[in-house]
């Protein structure tokens, strides 16, 4: 996904919080990030992240794989 490039997307399992991290002119920067799945915000737990071999991005949960489409600052 183009629109990560450069970025480090992460989740807290406990929470179900997803950020991503970068490097700015220095600095580390973490800012939340909301993930949406048919219109909802993913709220669950995940377990792990994917890239397939044209760099399109997975979140696995506990009970299913989603695909990313598009992130959301907040």
């Amino acid at each position: 996904m183009s629109a990560l490039a450069g970025y480090y997307l992460f989740a807290d399992f406990c929470t179900g919080e997803y950020l991503t991290l970068k490097e700015i002119q220095g600095q580390w920067q973490v800012n939340p990030v909301a993930i949406y799945v048919d219109g909802s915000r993913l709220a669950q737990n995940v377990t792990g992240f994917g890239e397939d071999s044209q760099g399109e991005l997975y979140i696995a949960t506990p009970t299913s794989i989603y695909k990313i489409i598009a992130i959301h600052n907040l």
